[in-house]
């Protein structure tokens, strides 16, 4: 299955699949593999990402165009957030 993925509306690669390793304490690896040949590997930390903690390689996720969703944990991350996260600072309202 081909998934398309979307950078401020451009089109920017298209996925074949998507895994997560090198979990740690600090967060993991989310590794896209390119249909055309290659991958691309986001560090996600959960210091800019705490929600994800509870994420692992055996929960289903669904491929979106700006992002992944994770059903079982009810949690998702656009691929905008991962290239350029100094645009998205997390933010706690009261």
């Amino acid at each position: 299955m081909k998934h398309i993925l979307l950078d401020g509306g451009r089109i920017t690669v298209v996925v074949k699949s998507v895994r997560i390793e090198n979990e740690d304490a600090e967060g993991f690896d989310l590794v896209l593999e390119k249909v055309e040949g290659g991958e691309e590997r986001f560090r996600v930390r959960y210091e800019d990402f705490p929600f994800l903690r509870k994420v692992t390689n055996l929960h289903a996720f669904q491929i979106f165009p700006s992002g992944i969703w994770w059903d079982e944990v009810d949690e998702g991350i656009e691929f905008d957030s991962l290239k350029y996260p100094e645009r998205f600072p997390l933010y706690m309202h009261r």
